[in-house]
C-alpha cells in the first residue's frame, strides 16, 4: 500500500498465479477500474477479512472502500466517516474505524 499520490496506491500479488508459472513475484494494481475504483488519494490503512479474503477495506481522507470481489471493483461504504486513520475487525463482522479527531465508529 502507498500513502502518497501514485497511480496504483494499492497493488496485490498474486500467490496462485507466482506458483503455477514459476517467475518472480506477479505485482500488479488493485484499485479496481472505471467508476468503481479507488480515487487517487492517499490510502490510510488496509484491511483484509480473515475469512474472506476477497473482502478487503481500505481508508481514504473521503471515507471507507470496501471489496468484495478481490479488488476488481470498489465502492463507497454509506454513512463511513472521513479521515480514517486506521481500521480494526472484532470477531468476524464488527468492523471499527477510527478516525483524526471524531473519535471511533463502528
Amino acid at each position: 500500500m502507498n500513502g502518497g499520490l501514485l497511480e496504483g496506491q494499492l497493488w496485490m500479488c498474486d500467490d496462485t498465479r507466482l506458483l503455477q508459472e514459476g517467475v518472480g513475484p506477479p505485482w500488479f494494481p488493485a484499485i479496481g477500474t472505471g467508476a468503481a475504483q479507488i480515487p487517487n488519494t492517499p490510502l490510510s490503512d488496509l484491511l483484509i477479512h480473515p475469512d474472506e479474503p476477497e473482502v478487503m477495506f481500505v481508508s481514504t481522507e473521503f471515507g471507507l472502500m470496501v471489496t468484495s470481489d478481490r479488488a476488481q471493483t470498489w465502492s463507497f461504504v454509506s454513512g463511513a466517516p472521513e479521515r480514517i486513520s486506521r481500521l480494526a475487525l472484532r470477531g468476524k463482522d464488527t468492523l471499527f474505524a477510527f478516525t483524526r479527531g471524531r473519535g471511533l465508529q463502528s
